[in-house]
């Protein structure tokens, strides 16, 4: 590696538990006057600052606010691993219960009650609760955190709140119990003054206390930056003085075979040798093991945590002097022209080299090592597209149909989708039934928008309950929610496969994944968890899609109409929950072509089934799949088998007898 010639700056938070010595204590009171005089205001501060745990603790407890339950504090945070621990942080400093006082709401959990005063949320949530309330009237100041990452709710939350604002101006009079609406937008990047501009409001900067971070490059791009990840690990913990080591990577499958490789790297190594300690942060884990990632390593032992993004600005952890940074992401990307999504791992934007070169030095100079050229750098863009430039709209457009914004495209956006990708949406939504050909939202897809899922998921619900084979869709949407249900160990990767056989279904993966969950039901609970560890498949998951179906088959009680529920037949339950993925997912229609690969049937896509599906060597004539991943080739997911004739039968709209 080769030495950055030019410094770069982290942020030295001070990372103590008394929260007084945090950067923003320093500024509070002009935040206060700020916010106080100010309809809005964008607060600058680097991780680490103290922003996100302080700044709703301070402005609960001046007298300026009448901050209480039923006009309390809404903080947004993009991932609800930021919201649910930096809650229980927050509860823990004012010395409460987590949903008394402060409490969280993330997708299918909601720890809040009367008494809740400050509330972390995700984005998405805040966007739901519009629905039912589209003054917000419950807050009287909203907290949008993580401004930079530019998430499609966050844009389209940020929209909201500002018509949300002069909705509530004109409504105070003699009587009135509603406030004017507070809003503070939170960025960890200087590049603020987009926020400022389209709220017309001040901008104010918490101070931070930066150490250098010393830059070093590699001479060449890396062929397998996993590796060179690994490599890099063991060098730096045998060449540098003692300090913890964040080593970014793009996901769950890369982080755990680097997790896999320094430990079998670890084992053999002289014992003398200092020990390593690895952890894992990412945000599928369970939040108690996540937790790890934040623990100081025992003494005389240098921790190593491998992360993907959230550890740039989301989370803060202590003890980091030393980042290894591959330069990549996982990225999903809306293809409005073949009406798919993938998954990529693509290069980051400057901005992200510099957040997570940050890490580095928060509590002292550290350092930061770069697996590919300087000159790659210069070659990035400056910031990463914001996910509305990227991102299917079919949801989005749905719940402003719903809010009543009946004109999308002439919606103040922060910044405007592409026409492409709200073209596509409205007739994706046109297809699901979900508006009406004028334009306006159906009485499905008001039902849809009462279900916590996408459209098209919203949908597969919403004909399944005319299929009569409702229960099991649900299973199936609920398994389509959460993490990976199945366990490849590395070393025991065959053992772990003949395990697998005798869940295998030959309609494919949906009802592979249906009859794991059914399996593990009929476990009793005590032995679960032996049951899962013998037949390498994840307990955890199949817990939390047993709890979603739960709230799912609750939650279309209130949505679905009993007159329409179709009779069960269990001898074609298991094509009826195919049928019903097929109205969800019709766009995913595929045919196999002479090469062995598919061929979507609307967009004429070359996609190839995923080596992990079921269906990898069985090459069915038609399926279809619920998303796609780009590695080396375009490969479709979550397959399932489906008879051709279903197609016209269910959509003669779409799909014509023999095409």
């Amino acid at each position: 590696m080769k030495r950055r010639r030019r410094g770069e700056d982290g942020n030295g938070g001070s990372g103590s538990a008394v929260s007084s010595d945090l950067p923003i204590h320093r500024v509070a009171r002009d935040i206060v006057k700020a916010v106080s005089e100010n309809e809005s205001v964008v607060l600058v501060g680097e991780t680490g600052s103290g922003k996100s745990t302080q700044l709703p603790q301070i402005l609960a407890d001046s007298k300026k606010f009448a901050v209480f339950p039923g006009a309390g504090i809404c903080v947004t945070q993009p991932r609800r691993v930021a919201a649910v621990t930096i809650a229980q942080r927050v509860a823990f400093e004012r010395g409460t219960k987590v949903g008394k006082e402060v409490g969280y709401a993330v997708r299918f959990e909601d720890e809040t009650s009367r008494e809740t005063k400050i509330k972390y949320a995700t984005e998405g949530i805040l966007l739901r609760e519009s629905l039912s309330d589209s003054a917000l009237s419950r807050y009287s100041i909203v907290i949008l955190d993580e401004a930079h990452e530019r998430t499609l709710n966050f844009d389209i939350l940020l929209g909201m709140l500002k018509r949300i604002q002069r909705e509530r101006r004109r409504r105070p009079g003699e009587g009135s119990r509603i406030r004017p609406l507070k809003l503070v937008v939170m960025s960890a990047t200087l590049e603020a003054e987009t926020f400022c501009e389209y709220l017309g409001c001040p901008k104010l900067d918490i101070p931070g206390r930066k150490f250098p971070v010393e830059a070093f490059y590699t001479f060449s791009p890396e062929q397998d930056y996993v590796e060179a990840a690994v490599c890099a690990t063991f060098q730096l913990h045998d060449e540098e003085p003692d300090g913890d080591i964040l080593l970014f990577l793009t996901g769950q499958e890369e982080i755990e075979a680097a997790e896999a490789m320094i430990s079998e790297h670890a084992r053999n190594r002289p014992s003398a040798t200092k020990p390593l300690a690895v952890v894992m942060l990412y945000a599928a884990m369970p939040p108690e093991t996540q937790l790890k990632a934040f623990r100081p390593a025992p003494e005389g032992t240098r921790k190593v945590i491998l992360a993907t993004n959230i550890a740039e600005t989301s989370l803060t952890i202590d003890g980091v002097r030393y980042v290894i940074d591959p330069g990549f992401v996982k990225q999903r990307r809306y293809n409005p022209n073949t009406c798919s999504d993938s998954l990529s791992v693509v290069p980051i934007s400057r901005a992200q080299v510099k957040q997570r070169a940050g890490r580095a030095g928060r509590q002292g100079p550290g350092k930061c090592f770069h697996l590919f050229p300087e000159s790659e750098f210069f070659k990035l863009p400056r910031a990463s597209a914001p996910e509305i430039k990227r991102t299917n709209l079919a949801s989005t457009v749905l719940q402003m149909k719903a809010l009543g914004i009946e004109d999308v495209a002439a919606f103040e956006f922060l910044e405007p989708p592409p026409k492409a990708a709200l073209v596509r949406a409205f007739e994706q939504l046109l297809s699901l039934r979900a508006l009406s050909s004028s334009g306006s939202i159906s009485r499905d897809g008001r039902r849809m928008c009462g279900l916590p899922v996408d459209p098209t998921l919203a949908k597969v619900i919403l004909t399944a309950h005319k299929l009569g084979c409702l229960d099991e869709t649900l299973k199936v949407v609920s398994l389509l929610s959460v993490e990976s249900v199945l366990h490849f160990s590395g070393k025991r990767k065959e053992e772990a496969h003949q395990a697998h056989l005798k869940f295998l279904h030959d309609g494919g993966d949906l009802l592979t994944l249906l009859r794991i969950l059914t399996t593990f039901r009929n476990v009793k609970d005590r032995e679960r968890a032996k049951w899962a560890k013998d037949n390498f498949v994840n307990a955890r998951p199949l817990r939390k899609a047993w709890n979603i179906y739960n709230q799912l088959t609750n939650q279309v009680k209130y949505v679905a109409d009993a007159s329409e529920a179709g009779e069960e037949n269990p001898d074609s339950m298991e094509d009826a929950v195919m049928k019903a993925m097929i109205t969800g997912y019709f766009a995913n229609a595929a045919q196999r072509t002479p090469d062995g690969a598919y061929k979507t049937l609307l967009s004429n896509q070359k996609v190839h089934i995923h080596p992990a599906s079921v269906l990898f060597k069985k090459k069915p004539e038609t399926v279809i799949f619920t998303e796609l991943v780009q590695t080396s080739k375009l490969y479709a997911r979550n397959v399932g088998v489906i008879d051709a004739g279903w197609l016209p039968e269910l959509l003669p709209d779409l799909f014509v007898v023999g095409s």
